[in-house]
C-alpha cells in the first residue's frame, strides 16, 4: 500500500502539502512561524548579553584579568563551533546573503543555535555590533523551519531564509521596514538578486513586523538611540553645507574601518587553523579596548569600548564628548571590532559602523567656525552604515524609525553623500 503523502494538519488543516506550497500565499503563513522564533532569539540577545556584562562587571576580581580572560575564552569556544559550522564566522550579512540565493548552500538546522550562543559568548565580554549576527540568526531562523517542515526545494528554502534574515535586524533595531530593507539592498547590489527579494517584500515585511513585535514584548520597545530634544533647523544653507560635510567625514571613517576589517579578515589564512582565528584576534584586541578606553562616555566602566550598547555614541548625540574621547572611541571602536569580528568572531561590522559615522560627523563640530548639533551626528551616522555596508536606503529609513521624522534632511543628506563615497572608492 503507498505511503500517503505528508501533512501539515497542525499548520494549515484545510490544505494538503502539495497544494499549501504551490499557493502564492504561503510565505505569507511562514510569517507567523519564522517572526516569533526570530523575535525571542534576538531578545536572547538584547537581555541576555547585557545581563552577563553586568554580572562580569561586578566580579569582585581584577577587571583587566576578567575582561580578557572572558574574552579569550569566548573567542575559543566561538572557535570550536567553526569546526563544525565555519559559516557562521564573522559578522553574518555577507555570508547570510550568499545563503539566501543558494550560492554555497541552504546549511544545517543548527546553524540557529550556534550563531546565537557563539554571539552572545562574543559580544557579552568585549561588546560589538549585534544588526550582522541578527541578520544571520533570522535568516538560520528560517533554515530551521526548513528542516523542521522537511522542505527539499531550493526556492523555497530560499525564502524562508530570506524572510528570516530581514526580520532579525528589524528585531534588533525595533525598524521593521528598514530591516526589511536590509535583506533587500544585500541581494540586490551585492548578489544581484534584488528580485528575489521584492517579489516577497510583502511576507518579508510582515516577518519583520512580527518578529519586532515579538521581542518588543519581551524586552521593551525603547530605541538603541533617542533625542531628548527636537533637532535645530537643518533647512539653512550654512547648516546643510556643516551637514554635508558631516556626512562626509562620517561616510570616510566608517569606509576607513570597513577596509580594515577586510585586511584582517586575511590576516591569519594559512598559517593559523581557522578554529583558533577568533582568540587570535581577542588577544590583538585586548590592548585595544584597554588603551583607548580613557572613562570620556557613560558606557559601563572600565574598558568602556568593549561593552555591549552604543552609550558613547548616545553621548556625542547629545554633545557630552570632548575631542580627544571622540578621536579615541572613533579610533579604538574600529580597532577592536575589525579585529575581532574580521578574524572570526560573531560580532557585528553594523552597529559600529553607526558609532564610527556618527562619531566622525560629531568631529566636524570641532572645526574652526563649527560648533555641536545633533544634526552632524545623525548626518554622519545614516552615511557611516551606508558607505560601510552599502545599503543607502536601509541606512536612511532606520535612521527615521529610530530617530523620527525630524531627523528626515540630515538622514537623507547621509544617504547620498555615504552612497557617493562608497561607489567612487570601490572605483579606486
Amino acid at each position: 500500500m503507498p505511503k500517503p503523502p505528508k501533512q501539515y494538519p497542525d499548520i494549515i488543516p484545510f490544505l494538503d502539502e502539495e497544494e499549501f506550497f504551490s499557493s502564492d500565499t504561503w510565505p505569507i503563513f511562514m510569517s507567523f512561524l519564522i517572526g516569533p522564533l526570530v523575535g525571542i532569539s534576538i531578545a536572547a540577545f538584547k537581555w541576555g548579553i547585557p545581563k552577563i556584562a553586568q554580572l562580569l562587571i561586578a566580579l569582585p576580581y581584577n577587571q583587566t584579568l576578567v575582561f580578557a580572560s572572558t574574552l579569550i575564552i569566548g573567542s575559543l569556544i566561538m572557535g570550536l563551533f567553526l569546526i563544525f559550522v565555519p559559516l557562521i564566522a564573522g559578522p553574518g550579512i555577507s555570508d547570510a546573503a550568499l545563503t539566501i540565493v543558494d550560492e554555497q548552500g541552504q546549511g544545517p538546522w543548527y546553524w540557529w543555535p550556534f550563531k546565537l550562543i557563539g554571539t552572545i559568548l562574543c559580544v557579552a565580554p568585549s561588546g560589538g555590533g549585534l544588526v550582522g549576527p541578527s541578520f544571520f540568526t533570522g535568516m538560520a531562523a528560517g533554515i530551521f523551519w526548513s528542516h523542521i517542515l522537511g522542505l527539499k526545494e531550493k526556492a523555497k528554502r530560499q525564502t524562508m531564509a530570506l524572510l528570516g534574515a530581514g526580520a532579525g535586524v528589524s528585531a534588533f533595531l525595533l525598524a521593521p521596514i528598514g530591516g526589511m530593507l536590509v535583506g533587500v539592498e544585500s541581494l540586490a547590489y551585492k548578489k544581484g538578486k534584488g528580485q528575489l527579494a521584492l517579489y516577497y517584500t510583502v511576507a518579508a515585511t510582515l516577518t519583520s513586523l512580527i518578529a519586532f513585535l515579538t521581542t518588543g514584548f519581551l524586552t521593551g520597545f525603547e530605541p538603541i538611540l533617542q533625542l531628548v530634544a527636537p533637532l535645530p533647523s537643518s533647512t539653512s544653507a550654512g547648516e546643510l553645507l556643516r551637514v554635508t560635510i558631516a556626512a562626509l567625514v562620517g561616510a570616510i571613517a566608517a569606509k576607513l574601518y570597513i577596509g580594515f576589517f577586510r585586511n584582517v579578515n586575511k590576516l591569519w589564512d594559512g598559517w593559523a587553523p581557522l578554529w583558533l582565528h577568533p582568540a587570535l584576534g581577542a588577544l590583538l584586541a585586548i590592548p585595544v579596548v584597554i588603551l583607548f578606553s580613557g572613562g570620556y562616555s557613560s558606557a559601563p566602566q572600565p574598558f568602556e569600548i568593549g561593552r555591549p550598547g552604543l552609550a558613547p555614541l548616545q553621548d556625542a548625540l547629545l554633545g557630552k564628548l570632548g575631542l580627544l574621547g571622540l578621536v579615541s572611541l572613533t579610533l579604538g571602536k574600529a580597532l577592536d571590532v575589525g579585529l575581532r569580528s574580521g578574524s572570526g568572531g560573531s560580532v557585528g561590522i553594523f552597529g559600529p559602523a553607526m558609532w564610527i559615522g556618527g562619531m566622525g560627523g560629531a568631529l566636524v563640530g570641532f572645526l574652526p567656525g563649527f560648533e555641536h548639533s545633533p544634526l552632524l551626528v545623525v548626518a554622519g551616522i545614516s552615511a557611516g552604515v551606508t558607505a560601510a555596508l552599502e545599503v543607502p536606503l536601509a541606512g536612511i529609513v532606520i535612521v527615521l524609525e529610530i530617530l523620527g521624522r525630524q531627523a528626515l534632511i540630515p538622514a537623507v543628506i547621509g544617504g547620498v553623500i555615504g552612497a557617493i563615497v562608497w561607489r567612487t572608492w570601490d572605483k579606486v
